[in-house]
């Protein structure tokens, strides 16, 4: 899913993951949003996959919103899982190295009875980690293979609504790698020609200056 630069950089921001100047102004705004989404959009949500959790502070925030969930996080930065199991450990929570490539299929099963027809996740969320996805039709593709007929995709990241966005992001580019910022009608495109349907795009509420972060919304 990353590049060997995305992964070095984030191997060196794992540990210091918490202290990301983002982290107020940008990412908590939008683990905020997405749990409050999710609850709402799936209250009967049994799995949910975190595609690039990071140390898993929202896939933990959404098993602790959604006591019944099954939260599978995956990322493929090695000291991102080492740090999630070691210090956002929680029992409903599973983290896994690697892309969603490497979902195993038995996880879609999992806790399937014989009155569900379809396996698959009820739910994919993905936060700020779009940009860095080498291919990003291939992995919208994969998304969309892994939700039950039904199921839900939130996909957040901060995006190029104007000038002041774009001059933003070059910037964070530079401590995280090569990234590729989309606008919010570049996602729209991508999401629906991944054979997904939109369902919503919400500006997620910042302090000004912040670049423009966006909550997309698709149904399989």
């Amino acid at each position: 899913m990353m590049g060997s630069r995305h992964l070095s950089a984030w191997e060196f921001w794992a540990p210091r993951y918490e202290y990301l100047v983002s982290q107020p102004f940008s990412l908590k705004p939008t683990r905020d949003l997405v749990v409050k989404r999710v609850a709402e959009a799936c209250p009967g949500a049994r799995r949910i996959l975190d595609a690039g959790c990071g140390i898993g502070q929202l896939a933990v925030a959404l098993a602790e919103r959604l006591p019944d969930v099954r939260v599978v996080g995956v990322d493929p930065t090695g000291a991102m899982i080492h740090r999630a199991r070691a210090d956002y450990a929680h029992p409903h929570v599973a983290y896994l190295l690697g892309t969603v490539d490497d979902v195993p299929d038995e996880v879609l099963l999992e806790g399937n009875n014989s009155s569900e027809a379809q396996g698959g996740f009820d739910a994919v969320v993905s936060t700020h980690a779009f940009p860095y996805v080498r291919n990003p039709q291939v992995f919208l593709a994969r998304i969309r293979d892994l939700l039950r007929p039904g199921g839900r995709l939130f996909l957040a990241q901060v995006c190029t609504e104007s000038w002041w966005d774009s001059a933003c992001l070059r910037a964070i580019a530079l401590a995280t790698g090569p990234a590729t910022f989309h606008s919010s009608r570049e996602l729209e495109r991508m999401v629906v020609e991944a054979g997904l349907r939109l369902d919503g795009v919400a500006a997620i509420p910042v302090l000004p200056l912040v670049p423009s972060l966006r909550l997309v919304e698709a149904v399989k």
